[in-house]
């Protein structure tokens, strides 16, 4: 189901989200809803949406990494290169707001799946 965004200056937006701990339907259903509403994005379209920006609060997001949506609980940059780019970037929780964001062009994740799968990956740059 396609959710509406929490948006400044809506303070919930910056509720620190808890950890995932269940593996059940619920969050199944919440990613499914993360991912129709970030593919319902046209214009700018959606690189990702975390679980916060449709109000709830908890350490779940999806990126989309090679046409695809991935699913990423409790995730953590475990290291990042040096080397870094800059990028224009936006925010569907703050419309209308872009600016230059300088990130690390590669980093190693680890996360967690939907299903609760412990999975470790590097990316480098934006698709």
């Amino acid at each position: 189901m396609i959710k509406e965004f929490i948006a400044l200056p809506d303070q919930r937006i910056r509720q620190k989200s808890t950890e995932v701990l269940s593996f059940d339907k619920s969050l199944s259903d919440l990613v499914d809803n993360l991912v129709e509403t970030a593919e319902a994005q046209e214009n700018p379209p959606a690189l990702g949406l975390a679980a916060c920006q449709i109000g709830v609060f908890r350490q779940v997001f999806v990126a989309k990494i090679q046409s695809k949506f991935r699913t990423f609980a409790n995730a953590r940059i475990i290291k990042k290169s040096k080397q870094e780019i800059p990028l224009l970037e936006g925010c569907f929780s703050t419309p209308g707001i872009y600016g230059h964001v300088t990130r690390a062009s590669k980093i190693t994740v680890e996360a967690q799946d939907k299903s609760g799968k412990k999975f470790k990956r590097s990316y480098k740059e934006l698709p």
